[in-house]
């Protein structure tokens, strides 16, 4: 059960530093590039675990009327710019080690002492957010943020960034209303307006009405179109466009043009975009191009080593073709960075699954059903990793017992059947459904015809015949039958 994986992940750097023209306390549009905040990268469709952050996130307080613009003295002036300089030398260091908790504790330190010798200035106390998020550090980065909204109650770039936390902690529904405030703050949040469109997008992958997926398509462009009218350069607006057309190519192929003409467009204004690659492999796919599909996805995992829909997406074609060691290798590099991530755990089970086959050995299967089990203690109300287990004990389990071991068979298969029967219950693809049904069918009748085997009598022990004669000594008259005279 293993599905192709998207992503558009916003750089954080496009919203750390805001512009020093925005006003001190004065009004709401600050952040880089006239956005501000920043854009969540692809969640999987479906629920996945909630951050305990996020299941704590109280609505958002009403904007406020933006107060009056005010310039900045030139004493803060002078104050941000050495602010900024120092944070420039943390980013360098940064493009060549990663960000880590290290730079990103001072790089907020940079930013906190500007926010305490000007503690009106809301692009100090945004900026303190900024840098935690770099590592998604969220907690600091929320009350950074919320500090930043206290200063100003109509700043845009603030509840765009505390949606973004919301929503990458699996809370789509409580970050919805920070996104709208943003859009209340400044109709053209290029930040909020990425984000909604995400979240519509994940609705219109998974609608089967026509109806209702010709409206989200609507919702979602307009939001994009607004996005790229505030930033034209805005990589992920073009990434999420794409990805839009990919979807109803089934039945119209040039969708797959429009898609291809976009992605395009955006590697002109940065080709070091490491989700376009994604988008881009999802394309070659939909054109029966693995080749270039697997190029693409593991081009983007040399661009970002951490982009997990490029790793999942390499992993489940590690699983296609074979190559169970890839697939491992991959599903658990996103398990390092994301140990709860149910749908790599399913996939790293499924390549261990692989593995114990093709290696005949049960020690490695036996792991593949722990790591089913360890997905089923994340997401207990999710199906996958039961029609996994299910195929496990009867592709795999059954298969390697003793063909004389008929109660080992039936337990086997028995448990086979409540996998399947709980995965049915869960719900999940009407294919695997269907398909899981028909297992069952078939093993409930393997059991009733191992039961009946095993109710046999015992054959009789077979009748002792007596020794042939022995072989006349040579010369000697062979024997006679009857009676002696």
């Amino acid at each position: 059960m293993m599905t192709m994986r998207m992503t558009n992940k916003k750089m954080w750097l496009g919203m750390a530093l805001v512009s020093l023209t925005a006003a001190c306390g004065g009004g709401g549009k600050g952040g880089a590039g006239g956005g501000g905040g920043t854009m969540v990268k692809g969640a999987p469709v479906g629920k996945k675990p909630m951050s305990k952050l996020a299941a704590k996130a109280a609505p958002p307080p009403e904007v406020k009327a933006a107060g009056p613009v005010v310039e900045m003295s030139d004493t803060d002036k002078a104050k941000f710019d050495k602010a900024a300089k120092a944070y420039a030398d943390l980013e360098k260091e940064a493009q060549a080690t990663g960000w880590n908790s290290g730079l990103c504790t001072r790089a907020a330190a940079v930013w906190e002492g500007l926010a305490s010798s000007a503690p009106k200035m809301v692009e100090a106390r945004f900026n303190v957010g900024a840098s935690y998020s770099h590592c998604h550090e969220d907690a600091k980065a929320e009350a950074a943020y919320k500090a930043a909204i206290a200063i100003n109650g109509a700043y845009a770039p603030a509840f765009a960034n505390i949606g973004e936390i919301y929503l990458r902690g699996g809370a789509p529904e409580k970050a919805k209303p920070w996104f709208e405030n943003a859009l209340k703050a400044d109709p053209n949040n290029a930040a909020a307006h990425n984000n909604l469109a995400w979240m519509l997008y994940q609705k219109l992958r998974v609608s089967t009405v026509e109806a209702e997926r010709t409206r989200l398509e609507d919702e979602v462009l307009g939001h994009l179109r607004t996005a790229l009218a505030v930033e034209a350069d805005n990589l992920e607006a073009f990434n999420t466009f794409a990805l839009v057309y990919l979807e109803g190519s089934e039945n119209n192929a040039s969708r797959l043009d429009i898609a291809q003409l976009l992605i395009d467009q955006a590697k002109k204004k940065n080709d070091k975009f490491a989700p376009l690659y994604v988008t881009s492999g999802l394309l070659a796919l939909k054109r029966k191009n693995v080749s270039m599909a697997l190029s693409d996805f593991n081009k983007a995992i040399v661009l970002d080593p951490n982009l997990t829909e490029a790793r999942m997406n390499v992993g489940s074609l590690g699983i296609s073709f074979r190559k169970y060691d890839d697939a491992k290798a991959q599903f658990e590099a996103v398990l390092k960075k994301e140990p709860r991530n149910y749908e790599a755990k399913v996939g790293l089970g499924v390549a261990l699954r692989g593995l114990a086959a093709v290696q005949k050995d049960t020690k490695i299967l036996d792991d593949a059903e722990k790591t089913y089990k360890d997905a089923q203690a994340m997401q207990p109300s999710a199906g996958a990793a039961y029609y996994n287990l299910g195929l496990l004990y009867a592709n795999y389990r059954l298969v390697i017992l003793n063909p004389d071991d008929y109660d080992g068979q039936i337990d086997a298969a028995t448990k086979a059947v409540g996998f399947f029967t709980q995965f049915k219950q869960k719900g999940g693809p009407p294919d695997k459904i269907k398909d899981a049904g028909e297992r069952i069918d078939d093993l409930n009748k393997l059991i009733q015809t191992f039961k009946e085997i095993k109710a046999l009598p015992p054959e009789p022990p077979a009748e002792e015949t007596p020794p042939p004669a022995p072989a006349p000594a040579p010369g000697a008259p062979a024997p006679t039958g009857g009676n002696p005279k």
